[in-house]
Order: C-alpha cells, then sequence, then structure tokens
C-alpha cells in the first residue's frame, strides 16, 4: 500500500524542472513584448500653416534604426528622415520638413519602420489664417432718390471675397427694431450662384415710417472674419396735396383756373376738365392755366401730381357751369346801326352849320384886308411927306455945321495974326 503511495507522489526533480520552466516563461512574456512591439509615432502639433517645420517623436526597439516617411492629402512621398532610439525605446526627429505655401492643404501622414513594423500619425495642413475682415458695399436696384408707399426694390450686399453667410437689416425712420423677438425688416439675402462674394434680397417699404432710413449689413467671410456695411435711402408715403380754384359759372368759354401743390420739388400737375387733359408748370408751388370750354355744360376740374417717390396725389373736384349768352336777333343788330346812322345825320348837319359860319367868317376876314389895305396907303403917304421933311432937317443941319466950321478957323486966324 506504501509503495503505491509512492509511486503517485512526483519526484523533487520533477517539481524543479517545472517551477524553471515557469520562471522562463514569464521572463520571456515581459521581454519578448519589448523585443518586438511595433514602433509608435506622434507629430509636435495638430496642426501646421505655411513656414512651420515638423518635429515627430515616438517608441520602438531600444537603439533601433526607426525610418521616418512623410506623404502629402495626395499621398505623394514628400521627405524621409532617420531616427535612433535609445536604450529605453525612445526616439525623436526635429525639423524633418519645413511647410510652403505651395504645399497642398489638407490631412497629411508621417509613418515611421522599423523591424517589419510600422506606426502612422496625422496631422492637417491649413493655408495662411485670414484675419482681414471682408470689405462690403450696399447698393439698391432700382435707385431713387426717393421710395414710395409698397415700393419694392433689391438691396445687394457685395464683397471683394467669398461670403459664407450675409445678413442684412432695414430701419426706417419711427419704425420698431424688433417685433415678437425678430427684426421688423431682416432682408432675405441670398448668395449669387456665379458670385459667392454677392448676396441680395429684396425689401418693400413699410408705409407710415417716412424720412431717412438705414440698412445695415454684415457678411462673414470662409475664414470667420466679419465685416460690416451701412448705407441710407429717404422714404416719402405721403402724396402731395393739391388745390384748385376755377369760377363757379361763366358765360365765357374761356376760364382761367388757378391752384397750388405743397410739395417745393413738384414742377408740373396736370389737369383734366372732363375728357380733356392739359400739363401745367408749376412755379413755386403754385400754378395758372387757361382752358377752352368746348360747349354750354357743366364741367368737372382736377388736379394731379406725382411727386418723387411715385405717390399720387389729387385736388377736389371743382365745378364750372358754363352759360353761352343767347343768339343775337335781327333788330338787334339793325337797331344800333339806325341809330348810329341818325347820328350820322345829326353830325353831317352840324358840319353843314360850320361851314355857313366858316363863310361869314371869311367874309368878315376880307373886309378886314380892304380896311389894312387903305390904312396902309395912308401910312405910305405919311412916310413919304416925312421923308421929306427928314430930308430938309439935315441939309439944315450941315449949313449950321459949316457955319459953324467957318466962325471957328476966323477966330483962329485972328488970334494967329495978333
Amino acid at each position: 500500500m506504501l509503495n503505491k503511495t509512492l509511486e503517485k507522489t512526483p519526484s523533487l526533480h520533477t517539481l524543479l524542472a517545472a517551477g524553471i520552466l515557469a520562471v522562463v516563461l514569464i521572463v520571456a512574456a515581459a521581454v519578448l513584448p519589448l523585443a518586438f512591439a511595433a514602433p509608435t509615432v506622434a507629430t509636435d502639433k495638430d496642426t501646421y500653416e505655411p513656414g512651420d517645420s515638423l518635429s515627430v517623436s515616438g517608441t520602438a526597439a531600444a537603439n533601433a534604426l526607426v525610418s521616418l516617411q512623410l506623404f502629402d492629402p495626395d499621398g505623394v512621398r514628400v521627405a524621409i528622415a532617420q531616427a535612433e532610439a535609445d536604450a529605453a525605446g525612445a526616439y525623436s526627429a526635429a525639423n524633418i520638413y519645413t511647410f510652403s505655401a505651395q504645399d497642398p492643404t489638407g490631412t497629411w501622414t508621417v509613418k515611421a519602420y522599423e523591424g517589419g513594423a510600422f506606426a502612422t500619425a496625422t496631422f492637417t495642413l491649413r493655408g495662411v489664417v485670414d484675419t482681414t475682415p471682408p470689405s462690403l458695399t450696399l447698393n439698391f436696384t432700382p435707385l431713387k432718390a426717393v421710395y414710395g408707399k409698397a415700393d419694392t426694390f433689391t438691396i445687394t450686399l457685395t464683397a471683394d471675397e467669398p461670403l459664407q453667410s450675409a445678413v442684412i437689416h432695414v430701419n426706417q425712420q419711427g419704425a420698431p427694431l424688433v417685433i415678437d423677438g425678430k427684426w421688423a425688416a431682416s432682408v432675405e439675402a441670398a448668395a449669387s450662384p456665379e458670385d459667392p462674394a454677392r448676396w441680395s434680397g429684396s425689401y418693400t417699404i413699410m408705409e407710415g415710417y417716412d424720412g431717412p432710413a438705414q440698412v445695415h449689413a454684415v457678411g462673414i467671410d470662409l475664414a470667420g472674419n466679419k465685416g460690416e456695411a451701412t448705407a441710407t435711402f429717404q422714404v416719402d408715403t405721403v402724396a402731395p396735396q393739391l388745390t384748385v380754384t376755377a369760377p363757379s359759372a361763366t358765360t365765357e368759354a374761356t376760364v382761367t383756373v388757378t391752384g397750388t401743390v405743397d410739395d417745393p420739388d413738384i414742377t408740373e400737375i396736370t389737369l383734366t376738365y372732363d375728357a380733356a387733359v392739359k400739363t401745367v408748370s408749376v412755379s413755386e408751388g403754385s400754378w395758372s392755366a387757361t382752358i377752352t370750354l368746348p360747349a354750354a355744360g357743366s364741367y368737372t376740374v382736377q388736379a394731379t401730381a406725382v411727386d418723387a417717390a411715385g405717390n399720387v396725389g389729387s385736388s377736389p373736384a371743382v365745378s364750372i357751369v358754363y352759360t353761352p349768352p343767347p343768339p343775337l336777333e335781327a333788330e338787334d343788330i339793325i337797331g344800333p346801326i339806325r341809330a348810329d346812322i341818325s347820328d350820322v345825320k345829326g353830325g353831317i348837319s352840324d358840319v353843314k352849320g360850320g361851314i355857313s359860319e366858316v363863310k361869314g367868317s371869311i367874309s368878315e376876314v376880307r373886309g378886314s384886308i380892304s380896311e389894312l389895305r387903305d390904312e396902309t396907303r395912308a401910312l405910305s403917304t405919311a412916310v413919304s411927306s416925312l421923308t421929306v421933311y427928314v430930308m430938309v432937317a439935315v441939309v439944315l443941319s450941315l449949313v449950321a455945321a459949316v457955319a459953324a466950321i467957318i466962325s471957328v478957323v476966323t477966330i483962329a486966324r485972328k488970334v494967329v495974326l495978333k
């Protein structure tokens, strides 16, 4: 019985061999993974830009040589490098490759090869970072000096580069900015299929909010930079006010009509009287026109004007009743003629009487002329007699003068002789 029990108990040699085998297996389990583990690789950054340099690090077998290869997004190998792991299996390689603006952007790959195994790491290369906001301009089509009631026009936002989004808001003077938590006048802008830098949408004027209106636009470019632009336009939704002044009744076919308009920028109005239409110029808010009524009857006269915003205003209508004078009868014409003939006859009689008076005056003039002739003859005779007397006086004066001279000479001689 004892011998059978000893036969079933393992020998000391067997137990020792089993222990040694277990130790070997444990050591192998710890050493073999280090001797045959696949390498690892990692980049120093997740994202690179042109001008950056690539550096990598990783692990491999102790003191092993690691081959490093760089591939662009198209799978083209662009660089090869080598690194040596230290006794702990760590390795690194600096400045494997320097990126340029010509390199394609996207996902790049680094592969590390060692002992028939390899590892990969990926990173992103992006272009130069754009930090400049887009330059924006606003335009209106159609472009008007003033927009009127219910006018609809297109607002276009144009950038100097493609935009990923655009928002346009309009604020008419006095209008609420927000209604129910939303912009009251937001324009639904969409990008042009042909040009992503151009966005546009339509806007309809809100009636009752006149004056200057502000447009504010925001555009965001593909890099996320925000640009802004503002513009203004004028709104006038009030129609012009007009008046018409005309006689309520007339017996003349030609009538003068006047009126006013309250918009100083309006230069002409349209005057209608029944089926007739006439354009009249406006000066400093006033106008005047002469119209001809074709026949007897009642006429409705009204003035209409359109302001710069397209608002149409009309005056209250006024009525003119045209009643021509009754036609003339034959007696109405002959009677005055007869009276005129009688007046002419009376005038002729007066002329005849005047002629007789003139004849009498002529006879009197003739008698006066005869008397004047007689007086002229008498005067001539008197003048003749006077002439003789004057001549005698002259002769006597001469004789007296000679006598005086002789006397003076005689006296002078006597004085000399003494």
